[in-house]
């Protein structure tokens, strides 16, 4: 038998569980124009009693200049400490210049331990940007290498994968993408978690 076996097949149970949880959490954005935050926690709360060791799913809306203040008012009346369109520099958060287009991490879950990334916007990023461009192109689940999560420190463990939700205009018969659905995880406790998963009687210490 190989013992490397077990490992790679919860690999793949992992990778497929992942793609279709995302999936999921894009059909519920998708058919809905009002998902709140409220309801975006409970669909991601059935997510994580499935022991996926997630460091966080988010919901990362297109927002064009046009609505920017209206979506930053929002932030601003649901608590949010930064309520503002940002973006990561090597001086810490900046607010986001004037453009056509953002996409702000919106909803994320859990909350608390990600709350410093709700804004950001990840067209801007230049870790993850590629990658969501690519899954904007390829209409898939895309990944990107490993990054430092701006939740990190001092790490380069971390993956998020990207999946672009669509809408279709039946007026128009046009599809226009609504934003994304995205995972976020660490690679090493990730690991750590399918070890622990395993019978280890099939490896030798």
């Amino acid at each position: 038998m190989n013992l490397t076996q077990p490992f790679i097949e919860q690999v793949n149970v992992i990778q497929s569980s992942i793609k279709h949880h995302l999936t999921a959490l894009g059909g519920r954005f998708q058919a809905s124009e009002n998902v709140t935050r409220a309801e975006f926690k409970a669909f991601t709360n059935t997510i994580e009693q499935r022991n996926i060791s997630l460091r966080a799913l988010a919901w990362v809306p297109l927002i064009s200049s046009d609505s920017r203040k209206a979506f930053e008012l929002a932030l601003s009346e649901e608590g949010i400490t930064e309520s503002y369109i940002k973006k990561s520099t090597e001086q810490g958060f900046q607010r986001s210049p004037n453009q056509s287009q953002y996409f702000p991490i919106t909803f994320i879950e859990p909350l608390e331990a990600n709350k410093s990334a709700v804004g950001l916007d990840v067209s801007t990023h230049p870790p993850v940007s590629a990658s969501a461009n690519k899954a904007i192109s390829l209409k898939k689940h895309v990944i990107t290498p490993l990054l430092s999560l701006v939740q990190q420190k001092d790490k380069f463990t971390g993956v998020v994968v990207y999946y672009p939700v669509y809408k279709k205009e039946f007026q128009t018969n046009t599809v226009l993408l609504k934003g994304f659905v995205e995972a976020v995880f660490e690679l090493d406790l990730l690991l750590v978690g399918v070890h622990q998963s395993l019978d280890q009687n099939n490896f030798t210490y």
